[in-house]
């Protein structure tokens, strides 16, 4: 019987246990510290061969240990890292890196070979060395009619066709670099052929290269497919899809013009791998990842449609503009300030819209117009009293196009420092093992120190009697279509996420910086800047039309934080410590304050 209360007794306090920790969770987040250095460590910089003169060893030591690289003493940062920049000699350059503390010496020597000699091209000959496209791409799509270029490098005067025979042209005025770059007796060859259906109907396509004496043919690797008009190709939006720019690309994916609602079709105009090329309007096209869309069967053609009449009216927090369609069409939209605008272009529309009713309670539109600037594209003009952007959504309901413009908040009790009544949707970026984000010299990691800062913030802003939603509250991974269903949900006036940034030479201050991917939010991220710049920290810069996927929120001022660089050891030490990275969210509110003042 004991055992048995003492058992219960154990477990509730177990309970009890599990219940605190999660209510203190619930309030505030301790970075965990890397394990303690114990040992010297060359942690960048032990590279076999290298081609680069300059050459960077970057280590870690127990705190407070001397540090000697070849007998120069290095600085020892409170973090326990180091740096050494040299500039090596051709051959093998050696390297000694010694510590001592409490009397205890460590040694590593290892050596770096540097090699600046170009590698010696092959022997030429008459075969396809290299072989690129416009349009880009190993799986490429074209219209019929449409242009594709190709360029070609091979052996130097010789006879290189491709389509039917057709010649390729040899560039022998090529510059030294060019040259330099393709390798001796070499030459480009370029050409193009407008697209036929029977182009690659009856066989792939192939190089012929001929010296005179003797042709042989080469396969072209590349799969090419010619679209034709009597066969349109279509595909369907689904949820999260988002149009690009164009056909490039980098760590953050092409250059997004807006997110799409699901639903939407449009037809397919040429392929670039896994980018489809689409048709927005006769003389509009844009580029959308295979991922987001459905392929409908061939054969299956976009709508076009006529429009009606439209009402704009109150509802709840927004203005909203509602165009009934027959069907879903595609839109790109973009903000203008000075004067306060949206615009929104809607694709595969004719206009016969005949009247647009405004309610007299509407709050933040000014006046609505529009003009049809091609045959199927029409655009919508709305103009805004606020001479700031809060925040607006473009979605469809039903085949309903709802144009969502949000009201001005309540800034009546800012002068007097109370944020009651405002939301603010805090982002602490990457999180759990899937999305560690930047590793520090020595160890610190940038998913906590996020979470951290993330957390300082909150405890800030409801301070001021701000609500707080938090997109990522534990350390794990959250998906970034949740964070931005998350921000939605939320209503939020504010949108702000904290990163720690990495890259670059970590003897050489990074600093920090603040982005934002629409026009109209380039003041709230201007302003908080300049706040953390008083802390006598480099400016990395303020970067516009920044591609990552949360900047493209538009419910809100939207605004990404990069803190310091987690690479760069001066900015390790400063961003390692709770206390500065306090008081960096300390000027990050300042900064949202300033923001706020301006437009009271």
């Amino acid at each position: 019987m004991k055992a048995t209360v003492t058992s219960k007794i154990f477990f509730f306090l177990f309970v009890l246990t599990i219940v605190g920790s999660t209510a203190a969770w619930a309030q505030t987040f301790v970075a965990p510290l890397p394990p303690p250095i114990t040992e010297l460590k060359v942690v960048r910089g032990r590279n076999d061969t290298v081609t680069n003169a300059t050459h960077i060893i970057v280590g870690v030591a127990p705190k407070g240990s001397k540090v000697w690289v070849n007998k120069n003493e290095v600085k020892v940062f409170k973090t326990g890292s180091f740096g050494y920049e040299s500039r090596l000699s051709y051959g093998a350059n050696k390297f000694e890196v010694e510590s001592e503390l409490s009397g205890k010496r460590e040694r590593i020597t290892f050596s770096v070979f540097f090699n600046n000699r170009p590698k010696p091209f092959p022997p030429v000959k008459p075969i396809p060395e290299s072989v690129s496209f416009f349009p880009q791409g190993k799986n490429i799509w074209i219209m019929e009619g449409e242009p594709l270029q190709i360029r070609v490098v091979t052996q130097a005067n010789l006879q290189v066709n491709w389509f039917e025979d057709t010649p390729l042209f040899e560039l022998k005025e090529a510059s030294d670099e060019s040259r330099a770059r393709i390798g001796p007796s070499r030459s480009i060859y370029q050409g193009v052929n407008i697209m036929s259906r029977y182009d690659v109907m009856n066989q792939p396509p192939f190089i012929t290269i001929s010296d005179g004496n003797e042709s042989r043919e080469f396969p072209i690797s590349e799969t090419i497919r010619v679209l034709t008009p009597d066969r349109p190709v279509t595909v369907r939006t689904r949820n999260n899809a988002f149009l690009n720019e164009s056909w490039g690309g980098d760590r953050l994916g092409g250059s997004k013009i807006n997110m799409l609602d699901s639903g939407i079709c449009m037809q397919v105009i040429g392929k670039t791998d896994a980018l489809f090329k689409v048709r927005l309007g006769a003389n509009h096209s844009a580029y959308i990842p295979e991922s987001v869309v459905d392929l409908l069967p061939d054969g299956y053609l976009p709508p076009i449609s006529v429009t009606g009449s439209w009402t704009v009216e109150r509802r709840g927090k927004f203005d909203v503009v509602t165009i009934p369609l027959p069907a879903r069409h595609p839109y790109t939209i973009y903000q203008e300030v000075e004067p306060n605008r949206l615009v929104v272009d809607l694709y595969g529309v004719v206009c016969n819209s005949n009247w647009i009713t405004l309610r007299s309670d509407i709050k933040e539109i000014k006046r609505v117009d529009l003009r049809q600037v091609g045959p199927d594209a029409l655009r919508l003009l709305i103009d805004l009293k606020d001479k700031t952007p809060w925040g607006y959504i473009v979605e469809y309901s039903g085949n309903n196009l709802l144009i969502k413009i949000k009201h001005r908040p309540d800034l009546s009790r800012v002068a007097d420092g109370d944020w009651k009544g405002l939301t603010f949707a805090l982002d602490a970026g990457h999180g759990g093992e899937e999305s560690r984000g930047a590793v520090s010299p020595a160890g610190y990691i940038e998913q906590y120190q996020n979470l951290a800062m993330s957390y300082m913030l909150k405890e800030m802003l409801e301070k001021k009697g701000a609500k707080v939603v938090l997109t990522r509250p534990q350390n794990k991974n959250v998906d970034l279509n949740e964070r931005k269903r998350i921000v939605r949900a939320s209503q939020a006036d504010f949108f702000i996420s904290i990163h720690c940034n990495a890259g670059g030479n970590p003897l050489r201050v990074g600093g920090t910086s603040t982005y934002y991917k629409h026009i109209g939010h380039r003041p709230l991220s201007t302003a908080i800047l300049a706040r953390l710049l008083e802390l006598k920290v480099q400016d990395f810069g303020n970067i516009g039309n920044f591609n990552f996927s949360l900047n493209a929120v538009t419910d809100c001022p939207t605004v990404l934080v990069e803190a310091l660089f987690m690479s760069t050891l001066a900015d390790e030490e400063l961003i390692a410590d709770p206390a500065f990275q306090r008081k960096m969210m300390e000027k990050v509110v300042l900064g949202v304050d300033d923001y706020l003042r301006e437009n009271l």
